[in-house]
């Protein structure tokens, strides 16, 4: 038994458990039983549910009738389903508690991270080096904002397979087998089924991958396409078990209003990120705040070991192979172009590559950025002696993990715990806040309905209290004439059978919005089912006389056939399995030193951090997050201190200050505003921010927020709040000075400040602005310089009945110091008859605001006494009343001015 024993521990791969243990001290709060109140949190925890419902009625999640307010959504057509069919089966079977199971889901995207990379690793690497590698992934800062901020469970197991998908390859690359081969396409179709924004710039990556591991791994020419033809085989198994997501989701969104419901949020211009930022330290969070700013950063010191990594391999005179040294390099050469996608210099690529805008987000290649870092953060462990090799591993583990634990901690609060089971009804109410379907922004609505927001018919939130399949009949297409009973039991899993009788033919429409693969029978027979109303919804037509209608959703075509595809690559990879199991037993390789020595004192370590953690340090302390005073946020320039209350309840909200990221403008305004709950709040606050002119009488931009940044019901009262906005300026605004103004308002008033006003002044903004640029047929050329600083290159004049349109066409040469108003004085044969003087652009853009290099028009309405045959026009100072002297002029001058003929 001794004996047996020793020889277990001898097999056993200790730095696989050692990568493991790394993982669980980010895993481990996971355990307190809360949902973190992350920004996606909701939505995943309502579709784990959804798929649940789907399943306990027996059929494969496609159509969610219970969301969008009982309307149906086809919101597991587009939105990939494992983890949530994997979850909602323990749920329907186990009755396991769906918080719970969305808690394991996280734990599990962090647990797979460790032992992914480590594995990757020793492909081409030893325990040592692997294992630092799979601290630097495990420990990258992106993880901690995907885990507290975020919260998208799918893309965060989505990264986690990333490191198992090249693991697959490689293995197969150097040594191929059946099995092998399987195990690589399973892997690589749980990616695409987890995440399919993930998949999508992975593949690419991996399709690289399968030729360049075939060609590194191969001995000669015929071997190496013998590696590349299997590993390109496992590579498309893959996609083919993927296939009963991929197929329907792009072969159907063209039944979505996809191409027009992305906002400015989702719009790919707007996410680039500085490289400042992306390789940037990771800062220390204020544990005052409630939701503060993680940097989208790399991590400095897995930057610093890729750079080691990349010099190492460079460097000709060491003992690497052409397997490890092409690894680095591709890795290196991969890392570069996604820190280059991540940044605005690559919008050319983003806007060229087909559906790569629909990522929305180009940070989200961060986590294809942390694998990317394995390789190098290996390698140069390879190269140190062995006397040193230990050593140098471990501090590079524990200076990973220091330089990252300032976004280690969760800062925040959580969702307030849900009274019995969550069901389909709690997915409605969460709709109420505006996310319909359980989307950010509500993108696969069926293109027949104009449902873009909550419909104003609400559900019976009583009817979905459990998992049937449900859904009733529109009361309103229902004639007065007509009767219409709700049968118990319909002939589908996915149906409902009606009773029907009607003095005359009449279209019944359904609680459903029609999308295609409704299907329906009238007294046994198949009937057409179509789109009506507004609404959208399924619609059948129904004579005269008593009827018994049953109506079901049975999916497409495209829907079945992409089931068949993936069963049949599912057969595939089991008859490989058994063609594995049956073949004969290779011979070993090349064993490797069996010294367990390093992986256990990592192992270790690990408990004796998580130990320490989670006894001592989160509790009791405040190390790596520090706590400023609530008035004063980590971060804020401006002090506001205003509050806000909604009439007749009281002071119930303060705009402590704000941060403002530019203090001109040419496309949009990013802002920061930070908020504090005076007490619990009900409702659904929201902002509105505009700029406008100094008068009010322009609107420049204007933005309104269905919320104020975070569900409100959520804040505490001795935290603030983080509320980054982005306000994206009109088409065509000329330079100017703008005011930015801030509101509060709700469904039932503006609220008031305790400034007795309704909208606040922020502060006033330069606007760069659009340039003229080509100058109309119609203006006339005049060319007139004034002083040093100033030319009217043209203008026109249109009279009215009583008033004269006047457009000036300026170019500023340089700065100018005065504010100077144009004096425009009508003349009749050299005598005064009236004066109209006005700053050119009113207060709204004084002189000495101007710029050199901008070109402006202003528009001026002037009164037009009819018996004037001149208009004299030139600028002076208001303050001295001195003239600004032309020096140049391609039309008629007199006293300084401009003489501009009225006579037909």
């Amino acid at each position: 038994m001794k004996n047996r024993f020793q020889i277990l521990i001898q097999k056993f791969d200790w730095g696989l458990l050692a990568a493991l243990m790394l993982t669980l001290p980010i895993a481990a709060p996971f355990m307190n039983g809360r949902l973190p109140a992350t920004a996606d949190a909701m939505l995943h925890l309502h579709r784990l549910v959804s798929a649940g419902l789907s399943l306990n009625n027996g059929v494969y999640p496609r159509w969610a009738p219970h969301l969008h307010a009982g309307f149906g959504y086809p919101l597991h057509n587009f939105y990939t389903p494992l983890w949530h069919i994997i979850a909602g089966s323990l749920y329907i079977t186990f009755d396991f508690d769906a918080v719970h199971l969305w808690l394991a889901a996280q734990a599990a995207g962090v647990l797979l991270c460790g032992p992914g990379a480590y594995l990757f690793a020793r492909t081409f690497a030893s325990r040592p080096a692997a294992l630092v590698a799979a601290a630097a992934y495990t420990w990258a800062p992106t993880r901690f904002r995907e885990i507290w901020d975020q919260g998208n469970v799918s893309q965060l197991i989505g990264i986690a397979l990333v490191a198992w998908v090249f693991w697959g390859l490689a293995r197969l690359a150097k040594n191929p087998s059946p099995g092998k081969a399987a195990t690589a396409a399973l892997i690589i179709a749980a990616l695409i089924l987890t995440h399919h924004p993930t998949a999508f710039y992975v593949l690419p990556f991996a399709g690289l991958y399968t030729a360049a591991s075939g060609a590194l791994a191969g001995d000669n020419h015929p071997d190496r396409v013998r590696r590349i033809v299997v590993c390109a085989a496992a590579y498309g198994l893959g996609i083919v078990v993927g296939t009963i997501y991929w197929l329907p989701s792009v072969t159907e969104v063209q039944y979505t209003r996809l191409d027009q419901s992305i906002s400015s949020a989702f719009d790919v211009r707007n996410h680039f990120k500085s490289l400042d930022e992306i390789l940037g330290p990771t800062p220390m969070l204020d544990r005052t705040a409630y939701n503060p700013y993680r940097p989208l950063n790399i991590g400095i010191v897995q930057v610093i070991l890729a750079a080691v990594g990349c010099a190492t391999a460079l460097w000709p005179k060491n003992r690497l192979n052409g397997w490890q040294r092409g690894h680095v390099l591709a890795a290196s050469l991969g890392l570069i172009g996604c820190i280059f996608l991540m940044t605005d210099a690559s919008l050319w690529v983003w806007e060229n590559v087909p559906f790569a805008e629909r990522l929305s987000f180009p940070w989200r290649l961060l986590g294809m950025t942390a694998f990317l870092i394995v390789p190098g953060a290996a390698i140069w462990v390879e190269v140190i002696s062995s006397k040193w090799k230990q050593s140098l591993a471990a501090a590079a583990i524990v200076m990973i993990v220091v330089s990252v634990l300032p976004a280690a901690y969760r800062i925040g609060g959580y969702f307030p715990p849900f009274e019995g089971k969550v069901t389909a009804a709690d997915a409605q109410r969460y709709e109420d806040i505006g996310v319909l379907g359980m989307t950010g922004e509500n993108e696969y609505l069926p293109r027949w309905t104009d449902f873009q927001n909550r419909p104003a018919a609400q559900p019976d939130y009583s009817l979905y209290e459990n998992l049937d399949w449900f859904f009733q009949v529109w009361d309103d297409s229902i004639p007065q004439s007509a009767t219409v009973h709700q049968l118990e039991k319909s002939g589908h899993r996915t149906g409902e059978k009606f009773e029907i009788e009607a003095e005359t033919p009449f279209a019944l429409q359904i609680r459903q919005m029609y999308f295609p693969g409704w299907e329906a029978t009238l007294d046994g027979k198949k009937i057409e089912v179509y789109p009506q109303g507004k609404q959208g919804l399924a619609t059948v037509d129904i004579p005269a006389g008593k009827h018994t209608l049953d109506i079901w959703y049975g999916g497409t075509s495209n829907q079945h056939l992409s089931m068949w595809v993936t069963l049949f690559g599912l057969l595939i990879c089991a008859g490989l399995y058994l063609w594995q199991f049956f073949a004969p037993a290779a011979a070993p390789g090349r064993q490797e030193n069996k010294n367990h020595r390093f992986s256990l004192a990592i192992i270790a370590l690990s408990l004796l951090w998580l130990v320490v953690n989670q006894t001592y340090v989160i509790p009791q302390t405040t190390w790596f997050r520090p706590e400023k005073p609530l008035t004063q946020p980590d971060g804020m320039e401006t002090a506001v201190g205003v509050q806000f209350f909604q009439p007749g309840i009281g002071y119930r909200l303060e705009l402590i200050g704000y941060t403002l990221k530019q203090n001109e403008v040419k496309d949009d305004l990013n802002l920061t505003l930070y908020w504090r709950a005076l007490q619990l709040l009900d409702g659904n606050p929201r902002l509105n921010l505009t700029l406008t002119s100094r008068d009010q009488t322009q609107i420049y931009g204007q933005l309104s927020t269905y919320n104020l940044g975070f569900a409100v019901e959520n804040w505490p009262v001795d935290q603030y709040i983080v509320h980054n906005v982005r306000l994206e300026l009109n088409p065509n605004v000329p330079p100017s000075i703008s005011v930015l103004r801030l509101k509060v308002f709700d469904d039932q008033a503006i609220w008031q400040t305790n400034q007795d006003t309704q909208d606040l002044v922020l502060q006033e903004i330069r606007i760069k602005g659009e340039n003229w640029d080509d100058l109309p047929d119609s203006a006339a050329m005049v060319n007139v310089k004034f002083g040093d600083t100033l030319t009217l290159k043209a203008l026109e004049a249109t009279p009215q009945a009583d008033s004269l349109e006047l457009t000036l066409y300026w170019e500023v040469r340089g700065d100018i110091k005065h504010d100077y108003t144009l004096f425009l004085h009508y003349e009749k044969k050299g005598e005064p008859l009236l004066q109209a003087d006005q700053p050119p652009f009113g207060i709204n853009y004084r002189t000495s605001e101007w710029r050199e290099g901008e070109k402006l028009v202003s528009h001026l309405i002037l009164p037009h006494p009819l018996e004037a045959d001149t208009l004299l026009i030139g600028l002076y100072d208001a303050e001295t009343l001195q003239r600004l002297p032309i020096t140049d002029a391609e039309t008629p001058v007199q006293s300084d001015g401009i003489v501009l003929s009225l006579e037909n």
